[in-house]
């Protein structure tokens, strides 16, 4: 689970404006910017590495990102790299609830002319084994090729007797929409191939960070049990006939050869894991009080922190509703520390917020007020800046909003007794 833990912790390292958090990602084969990195490869590929650089053609596979997000009731997945139009194979499992296949049996959905099941057991007690933490329970196929060029997806919900889909196909760069299948859940599935960077050919130990093009997927939660919390997926390439298994997994195997016969492949005899985890994102909302403040709310921007382990992890402005409500969305599970500062307002930290598999509310904080240099002190400093500023109204030469206190657009008596009824208050740090 280490592998796991590190990336959890990159995905959250970054400062995320509240406009981004809302947005989806656009289904075109391209990289995002609300997507987060779940896994990086780094192996080699064996199954050639394409140089081609076109949107669909591709004379190589490789996997060397998986990005992804959970958003509106969606798990947006771009597995980025290239799938070769020589209708290789592109595995995709899930492990979203207790009770799947940890070895895939034979008897799943005949999907894809029966190619899931031919990577389960053949009745001599074989059969692609998973992670010992790892137990299928759905599966999307991917592959391409053709003249013209076509992108096909297959679906199952594994065990029997299951449910197996020919979803459709589409062409290279498109907006995901299949046509021509069985598609009840409205899974959207394209690719772009053009990518020539990435990890190499060989059997050596790789690094496919950057790259940002692949085969991009949106699926509903309720085509993959509708999780609630994280889950897992597991990503390979394999060959044409679902027969033979490429070093391409993510999370990578950390150098070596094609693995082969699918059937006597065992993930668990590989150091690590052969999955990437899926966090399931959830929000933080509550109220916030600006003391002494007689204006609308509406338009105070308030700089909001997440922190963990004394460390901020991610960091936005956000805006309340006129009774003073605030939403922080895209939240991960975990424990933390959640800092409020607005500009003439002492910083408030609300400590060991807990967001485990459920959003969380009533997460409330009242702001002291009199802090004008906004150096989360009321000190003499503010009463200078006050006394630099009273009398004036907006358009002054003097004017400074910081010292309207009270937001009455005028620096008065009424700040000045603010201020004094604060002087000496020390925010949160």
């Amino acid at each position: 689970m280490k592998r796991i833990a590190s990336l959890l912790v990159i995905l959250a390292s970054g400062a995320v404006l509240i406009t981004a958090a809302s947005a989806q990602p656009v289904i075109d084969g391209c990289w995002d910017p609300i997507y987060r990195v779940l896994a990086i490869q780094n192996t080699q590929t064996g199954f050639g590495d394409s140089n081609l650089g076109a949107v669909d053609y591709a004379n190589g596979s490789e996997l060397d990102v998986a990005y992804g997000i959970v958003k509106d009731g969606w798990l947006y997945l771009l597995l980025a790299g290239n799938l070769e139009s020589n209708f290789n194979k592109l595995e995709i499992f899930f492990d979203t609830r207790p009770g799947g296949q940890n070895r895939l049996r034979g008897d799943n959905p005949d999907v894809d002319f029966n190619g899931l099941n031919r990577m389960g057991d053949d009745g001599s007690g074989n059969g692609l084994t998973f992670d010992p933490d790892f137990e299928a329970d759905f599966w999307i196929g991917v592959t391409g090729g053709g003249s013209p060029y076509r992108l096909y997806a297959n679906y199952a919900e594994l065990g029997g007797p299951g449910v197996g889909l020919y979803l459709g196909n589409t062409g290279a760069v498109s907006d995901g929409v299949l046509v021509d299948g069985n598609n009840p859940f409205g899974i959207r599935v394209t690719i772009n191939n053009s990518n020539t960077g990435g990890v190499t050919g060989g059997t050596g130990l790789g690094n496919g960070a950057d790259v940002m093009t692949g085969v991009e997927l949106a699926i509903p939660l309720n085509a993959i049990g509708n999780p609630t919390s994280s889950f897992k997926v597991c990503v390979f390439i394999n060959g044409l006939f679902h027969d033979y298994l490429s070093n391409q997994v993510l999370a990578g195997i950390d150098g070596g050869g094609n693995l082969g016969e699918p059937r006597l492949v065992n993930f668990g005899n590989i150091p690590g894991e052969q999955y990437f985890g899926v966090p399931m994102l959830h929000s933080i909302s509550g109220r916030v009080e600006l003391r002494d403040w007689d204006a609308p709310v509406i338009d105070i921007p308030i700089t909001v922190e997440l922190r963990q382990g004394g460390y901020t992890v991610r960091s936005e402005v956000i805006y309340l509703d006129p009774d003073g409500n605030y939403t922080i969305p895209d939240v991960e599970n975990g424990s933390y520390d959640v800092a409020f500062k607005a500009s003439h307002w002492l910083r408030a930290v609300v400590r060991s917020v807990e967001v485990m598999d459920a959003d969380v509310t009533g997460v409330d904080v009242s702001l002291t007020n009199g802090d004008i240099d906004g150096d989360n002190e009321v000190t003499l400093f503010d009463f200078g800046a006050l006394v630099a500023a009273f009398g004036s109204v907006p358009g002054d030469s003097n004017w400074n909003p910081d010292a309207d206190l009270d937001g009455d657009e005028e620096v008065t008596l009424f700040d000045f007794g603010i201020l004094v009824r604060n002087f000496g208050a020390i925010g949160d740090e």
